[in-house]
């Protein structure tokens, strides 16, 4: 949640405009997951919108803890990696996003792939982020200090593997921040793909 960008309900067409974009596919596509891109979400430029536990917010996603903000593409000032739409994994409150299940092979490996950055409108400075499948996790940290954050086009893109352990699984971003942080861990162009 930042102040500095004027939040809409939902995605929907603005004031004045009859028909939104969509948000831009990433190149390299999302692999086995379906919309990891939000490429099927409109593109709701310079806004963002809050969307609460249990709540589908994209094709193929529904958030699993807290709220999420979802982000047009100019959200951040700076384009986000490829214009890509992302997710900031707290709203109000430390929030997470699931994936529906995507076919797997048991004792295959995948590598999972995300852009991530920090958004630097609030605490804290360290902001973490779980990534979880198949009953594996890995944690990952952005620090926004020096401004290292979204707001000025700062990105990484990280990967992490897991071992399937069933013929589907469900990939989950659950923000691991203290319980009143607004501000997270940004995450886009999400994608499993087999090795």
């Amino acid at each position: 949640m930042a102040a500095t960008r004027p939040p809409v309900a939902r995605p929907r067409p603005l004031a004045g405009q009859t028909k939104l974009p969509k948000c831009q596919a990433s190149p390299s596509g999302s692999g086995l997951l379906y919309d990891g891109d939000f490429q099927l979400m409109p593109d709701i430029g310079s806004h963002y919108s809050e969307y609460f536990r249990g709540e589908p917010f994209a094709p193929g996603w529904h958030v699993a803890k807290g709220s999420v903000d979802f982000n047009g593409s100019t959200g951040w000032g700076p384009a986000a990696p490829n214009n890509a739409c992302t997710i900031d994994l707290d709203g109000i409150n430390p929030g997470g996003l699931r994936s529906r299940a995507f076919p797997t092979t048991p004792d295959s490996a995948y590598t999972v792939t995300f852009s991530m950055s920090g958004n630097g409108d609030c605490a804290p400075q360290n902001k973490v982020v779980e990534v979880e499948a198949a009953g594996q996790s890995a944690q990952f940290t952005w620090d926004i200090a020096n401004g290292n954050t979204a707001q000025n086009g700062d990105w990484g893109t990280q990967t992490w593997g897991f071992t399937a352990t069933s013929t589907s699984t469900n990939l989950a971003l659950i923000s691991r921040d203290p319980r009143n942080a607004a501000c997270g861990v940004v995450v886009g162009t999400i994608s499993v793909t087999p090795g």
